[in-house]
Protein backbone atom coordinates (compact mmCIF):
# COMPACT_ATOMS: atom_id res chain seq x y z
CA UNK A 1 0.00 0.00 0.00
CA UNK A 2 2.87 2.38 0.69
CA UNK A 3 4.27 2.05 -2.81
CA UNK A 4 0.96 2.00 -4.66
CA UNK A 5 -0.04 4.96 -6.79
CA UNK A 6 -3.31 5.33 -4.91
CA UNK A 7 -3.99 8.36 -2.74
CA UNK A 8 -4.32 6.61 0.58
CA UNK A 9 -4.91 8.94 3.49
CA UNK A 10 -5.56 6.72 6.49
CA UNK A 11 -6.13 3.05 7.17
CA UNK A 12 -6.95 0.80 10.10
CA UNK A 13 -5.73 -2.78 10.11
CA UNK A 14 -6.53 -5.69 12.37
CA UNK A 15 -3.33 -7.71 12.41
CA UNK A 16 -1.58 -10.41 14.32
CA UNK A 17 0.12 -8.69 17.28
CA UNK A 18 3.58 -9.84 16.16
CA UNK A 19 3.11 -8.25 12.72
CA UNK A 20 1.80 -5.05 14.32
CA UNK A 21 4.90 -4.91 16.53
CA UNK A 22 7.16 -5.33 13.49
CA UNK A 23 5.32 -2.59 11.59
CA UNK A 24 5.61 -0.14 14.47
CA UNK A 25 9.09 -1.07 15.75
CA UNK A 26 11.60 1.72 16.07
CA UNK A 27 15.30 1.70 15.34
CA UNK A 28 17.06 -0.43 17.95
CA UNK A 29 13.97 -2.47 18.90
CA UNK A 30 14.23 -6.24 18.62
CA UNK A 31 11.32 -6.33 16.15
CA UNK A 32 12.86 -3.60 13.94
CA UNK A 33 13.40 -4.79 10.37
CA UNK A 34 12.43 -4.39 6.73
CA UNK A 35 8.72 -4.07 7.49
CA UNK A 36 9.41 -1.36 10.09
CA UNK A 37 11.59 0.64 7.71
CA UNK A 38 9.05 0.51 4.88
CA UNK A 39 6.16 1.43 7.18
CA UNK A 40 8.05 4.40 8.69
CA UNK A 41 9.03 5.69 5.26
CA UNK A 42 5.45 5.42 4.01
CA UNK A 43 3.57 6.94 6.89
CA UNK A 44 2.92 7.39 10.58
CA UNK A 45 1.93 4.04 12.02
CA UNK A 46 0.90 3.08 15.54
CA UNK A 47 -0.85 0.39 17.56
CA UNK A 48 -4.24 1.72 18.65
CA UNK A 49 -5.09 -1.16 20.95
CA UNK A 50 -4.51 -4.82 21.53
CA UNK A 51 -7.39 -7.16 20.76
CA UNK A 52 -7.61 -10.24 22.99
CA UNK A 53 -8.15 -13.72 21.54
CA UNK A 54 -11.38 -14.09 23.45
CA UNK A 55 -13.28 -11.69 21.17
CA UNK A 56 -12.96 -14.08 18.21
CA UNK A 57 -14.80 -17.28 17.43
CA UNK A 58 -13.15 -19.66 17.15
CA UNK A 59 -10.52 -18.33 19.48
CA UNK A 60 -7.17 -18.05 17.61
CA UNK A 61 -3.81 -19.05 19.03
CA UNK A 62 -2.43 -15.52 18.58
CA UNK A 63 -3.26 -12.08 19.90
CA UNK A 64 -4.26 -9.29 17.53
CA UNK A 65 -3.77 -5.55 17.40
CA UNK A 66 -5.60 -2.68 15.77
CA UNK A 67 -3.05 -0.61 13.83
CA UNK A 68 -3.58 2.91 12.51
CA UNK A 69 -1.67 4.30 9.56
CA UNK A 70 -1.67 7.86 8.28
CA UNK A 71 0.03 7.72 4.91
CA UNK A 72 2.47 10.33 3.69
CA UNK A 73 1.23 12.28 0.66
CA UNK A 74 1.27 10.34 -2.60
CA UNK A 75 3.80 12.67 -4.21
CA UNK A 76 6.23 12.07 -1.34
CA UNK A 77 5.71 8.30 -1.38
CA UNK A 78 6.26 8.11 -5.14
CA UNK A 79 9.73 9.67 -4.74
CA UNK A 80 10.88 6.65 -2.73
CA UNK A 81 12.68 3.89 -4.66
CA UNK A 82 10.67 1.18 -2.87
CA UNK A 83 12.15 -1.87 -4.60
CA UNK A 84 15.69 -0.70 -3.91
CA UNK A 85 14.87 0.11 -0.26
CA UNK A 86 13.28 -3.32 0.13
CA UNK A 87 16.27 -5.10 -1.45
CA UNK A 88 18.75 -3.19 0.73
CA UNK A 89 16.85 -3.68 3.99
CA UNK A 90 16.20 -7.37 3.34
CA UNK A 91 19.92 -7.95 2.78
CA UNK A 92 20.84 -5.78 5.78
CA UNK A 93 18.48 -7.51 8.22
CA UNK A 94 19.19 -11.04 6.98
CA UNK A 95 22.60 -10.72 8.58
CA UNK A 96 21.18 -8.96 11.62
CA UNK A 97 24.31 -9.08 13.79
CA UNK A 98 26.65 -8.51 10.86
CA UNK A 99 28.21 -5.18 10.17
CA UNK A 100 26.16 -3.34 7.56
CA UNK A 101 28.97 -3.39 4.99
CA UNK A 102 29.29 -7.17 5.32
CA UNK A 103 25.54 -7.77 5.21
CA UNK A 104 25.24 -5.79 1.98
CA UNK A 105 28.37 -7.09 0.23
CA UNK A 106 26.40 -9.42 -2.08
CA UNK A 107 24.33 -6.57 -3.53
CA UNK A 108 26.52 -3.45 -3.12
CA UNK A 109 30.30 -3.19 -3.49
CA UNK A 110 31.94 -2.85 -0.07
CA UNK A 111 33.80 0.33 -1.03
CA UNK A 112 30.47 1.98 -1.98
CA UNK A 113 28.96 1.14 1.41
CA UNK A 114 32.14 2.30 3.19
CA UNK A 115 32.07 5.62 1.35
CA UNK A 116 28.37 6.10 2.13
CA UNK A 117 28.85 5.33 5.85
CA UNK A 118 31.85 7.62 6.12
CA UNK A 119 29.99 10.46 4.37
CA UNK A 120 27.20 10.00 6.93
CA UNK A 121 29.67 9.94 9.83
CA UNK A 122 28.95 6.31 10.72
CA UNK A 123 31.51 3.70 11.68
CA UNK A 124 32.31 1.19 8.95
CA UNK A 125 33.53 -1.19 11.68
CA UNK A 126 30.50 -1.16 13.95
CA UNK A 127 27.34 0.03 12.14
CA UNK A 128 24.69 -2.69 11.93
CA UNK A 129 21.24 -2.70 10.32
CA UNK A 130 19.45 -2.19 13.64
CA UNK A 131 21.49 1.01 14.17
CA UNK A 132 20.21 2.60 10.95
CA UNK A 133 17.15 4.80 10.72
CA UNK A 134 14.58 4.39 7.93
CA UNK A 135 15.83 7.70 6.55
CA UNK A 136 19.38 6.34 6.37
CA UNK A 137 18.20 3.31 4.37
CA UNK A 138 16.34 5.68 2.06
CA UNK A 139 19.46 7.82 1.69
CA UNK A 140 21.48 4.73 0.80
CA UNK A 141 18.92 3.69 -1.82
CA UNK A 142 18.96 7.18 -3.32
CA UNK A 143 22.78 7.30 -3.15
CA UNK A 144 22.93 4.14 -5.24
CA UNK A 145 20.68 5.66 -7.89
CA UNK A 146 23.22 8.39 -8.61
Amino acid sequence: MFSSGLRWDRALYLLQKEVAERLTAKQGDEAYGTLSVIARLGGDISIVRLVPREVFWPKPEVESALVSCRFKPLEERMQIPWERVKKITQAAFTGRRKRLANALKNIIPANTVHTFLEENRLSVDSTRAEDCSPELFLSLAQYLLI
